[in-house]
């Protein structure tokens, strides 16, 4: 091996040499230095608001005051389910609405009415009308405790000549209301613990946190105390609505003939016709006013030169 050859394998093994070393200095110093990176990462989330506790930080003089409220917070999202729901009995929203045929229409709503009364219930509407030939219908509309619903609807049919239709409808809200009394439960047991932070906390931001959600908890319970009382309306009180249709008669012309009246009818037909005559005669008197006349007197002026000339050439 020539000189210059060996002079070239020295120079890339100590370069070698001093890669390999560099390499291992660099692979030491990384690992000293990870732990300082990620405590200073740590320290920077925390300072910024995103560390772990997600907690801003507090003023030395209450740090050990904190410490006290600090797992309350986290109890927050620990609520439990609400697992032991209490047995209730069944809730179904029944309405009824039955189509009737009675002798009279106004009498059989008074009845109705007496019938919701003595059940324990109310009227919640009623409607009557009169037709031109004197027939009268209506709809009466009423609320009965849901006990009373299956003799109410017996009764009511009871009063008719004729049921045309009947329509008895039952809506089961049970699982509804079972769920709605769940999450009643779940937010008063958060609004007692937001109570409980409340009662701890010390800083001005503390409080208002707080305040805030608990304001919000306090909505959410109104708003579900709301639905269930009206659930407990719909199903503690059925609906019941009769339509109420006399019965058709034959009537007799006679019974509803007016003279009086009929005189006062031609009368003004009379007068109306008269209108129309006269206002035809007013526009054609227009029309001979304004193009009749000009005209016959543009003949009346021709006629007269022509005669004027003929007597002209006579005298000649």
């Amino acid at each position: 091996m020539s000189k210059p050859t060996k002079v070239f394998l020295i120079i890339i093994i100590i370069f070698a040499a001093l890669l390999l070393l560099a390499a291992i200095i660099a692979v030491t110093s990384g690992r000293n230095l990870a732990p300082k990176l990620v405590q200073e990462m740590r320290f920077e989330e925390k300072e910024m608001g995103y560390g772990e506790s997600a907690v801003p930080p507090m003023p030395t003089a209450y740090e050990s005051d904190y410490a006290a409220i600090e797992p309350i917070y986290d109890e927050i999202s620990a609520i439990p389910g609400g697992t032991d729901i209490p047995n209730i009995d069944q809730r179904v929203i029944k309405d009824a609405y039955l189509e009737l045929e009675v002798e009279s229409a106004e009498d059989s709503a008074n009845r109705i009415t007496n019938i919701a009364v003595t059940k324990q219930g109310f009227v919640q509407r009623v409607d009557i009308y009169e037709s031109p030939t004197g027939a009268k219908s209506g709809t009466v509309t009423i609320r009965v405790p849901v006990g009373e619903f299956e003799t109410t609807v017996q009764e009511i049919k009871n009063l008719a000549n004729l049921v045309i239709s009947e329509t008895v409808s039952g809506q089961d809200v049970t699982e509804e209301y079972i769920d709605l009394e769940a999450q009643l439960k779940n937010k008063y047991a958060e609004e007692e613990q937001y109570l409980e932070i409340l009662d701890r906390a010390l800083t001005i931001e503390d409080i208002l946190k707080v305040t805030e959600r608990l304001s919000w908890v306090r909505a959410e319970i109104e708003r579900l105390e709301g639905r269930m009382k009206y659930l407990e309306n719909l199903t503690d009180m059925s609906t019941i609505t009769s339509y109420l249709e006399e019965e058709k008669r034959v009537e007799i012309p006679v019974e509803k003939w007016r003279p009086l009246e009929t005189i006062r009818n031609a009368f003004r037909a009379g007068i109306a016709g008269f209108q129309v005559i006269a206002d035809a005669l007013i526009w054609i008197g227009m029309i001979i006013l304004f193009f009749a006349l000009p005209i016959l007197i543009i003949i009346g002026i021709i006629v007269w030169i022509v005669r004027a000339v003929k007597r002209h050439k006579k005298k000649r």
